[in-house]
């Protein structure tokens, strides 16, 4: 669904409006009740505001239909194409070099950035190439790199950036369809598959086991294991959650 293209006028003669109202309060003579004058133009502003809102060019995308593979359609599809969430959660784009404050959410599949319109509650996909970077909650997410997606072999539009002082940990998040070998069994399920890099000073590296991990920090590497030993870091639990945790160490211990 394409919003209306005559946004643009309507944008401006909200505005014609809102500075009419604004000038009439401020000229305003012989008010008898300052309160409710005071109160009418406050709720003058927040209509503006939300008019503004519901208008925003950030809501120019089209609707997001739900993905659905093809091969799938006969099956029970469980887990979701989302990043972590099915739900929306509160985040920023940075959408034609504005910053918007607003739940956003990612597909993987797809690779599509999704957010609600407040007014029709339509979820909308926005142009890819009108997006320069997002947040989900804590997480940045930028275009990916090229020197990352060659190192990778990813084709993949988004990667997520943690920064870490001395160097970058990048990671290309992505989720996969595993369907079940079982002729009896007609469902698909969506598993998650993360690619690790750190990139410092120009350079990147994969990290694709705990012994990747340790060369990485190989002129600290003994102090660096004797960390995750002593806060009982677990890779094969969370691979994730250790290489940030010894990553972080590393850095704090650099000079």
């Amino acid at each position: 669904m394409k919003l209306s293209k005559s946004f643009l006028t309507y944008y401006r003669l909200t505005i014609l409006v809102f500075l009419l109202i604004i000038g009439f309060f401020a000229n305003a003579q012989n008010v008898e009740d300052s309160v409710l004058m005071e109160q009418s133009k406050l709720n003058a502003i927040r209509q503006f505001k939300h008019v503004l809102n519901e208008n925003a060019l950030i809501y120019s995308g089209n609707e997001y239909i739900e993905y659905v593979p093809i091969e799938s359609l006969n099956q029970i599809l469980k887990g979701s194409p989302f990043f972590q969430l099915d739900s929306l959660v509160a985040g920023s784009i940075n959408f034609d070099g504005v910053i918007y404050t607003l739940p956003v959410k990612l597909q993987l599949i797809e690779q599509k950035v999704i957010i609600n319109h407040p007014a029709s509650q339509t979820l909308i996909e926005l142009p890819n190439e009108r997006v320069q970077f997002f947040t989900i909650g804590s997480h940045f997410f930028y275009k990916t790199p090229i020197a990352l997606s060659n190192l990778m072999n990813s084709d993949k539009l988004y990667a997520e950036k943690i920064s870490l002082g001395h160097f970058d940990l990048w990671i290309i998040h992505e989720k996969l369809l595993k369907y079940s070998k079982k002729a009896e069994d007609q469902s698909a399920n969506y598993i998650s598959y993360n690619k690790y890099a750190v990139q410092k000073k120009g350079i990147w590296q994969k990290i694709k086991s705990e012994k990747d991990l340790y060369d990485i920090c190989i002129d600290k590497k003994e102090e660096v294991q004797n960390f995750a030993r002593n806060v009982g870091l677990n890779f094969n639990n969370d691979f994730e959650a250790s290489t940030v945790q010894v990553l972080k160490y590393y850095d704090s211990i650099l000079k």
